[in-house]
């Protein structure tokens, strides 16, 4: 299992279903996911296994956000 940090664009909690949506292709790769809004980088965490940062970042930015891994 590894945790994987994304400073990220989503600023705004309804982003979230979007998100969400993003991560459909690894269901079951990740185990659990959170963006700290407080942060003033968005960072987003995901932990798992089986995927690879690049996969992250390139489903966030296929639905218009940017994302890189911290």
């Amino acid at each position: 299992m590894k945790i994987l940090l994304f400073k990220t664009n989503i600023t705004k909690v309804t982003d979230k279903q979007k998100v969400e949506n993003c991560f459909k292709e690894f269901q079951e790769k990740i185990f659990n996911w959170d963006i700290d809004f407080k942060d003033e980088n968005f960072t987003l965490r995901v932990v798992g296994s089986g995927f690879t940062p690049f996969q992250v970042i390139e489903a966030l930015q296929k639905a218009g956000f940017k994302c890189e891994e911290l």
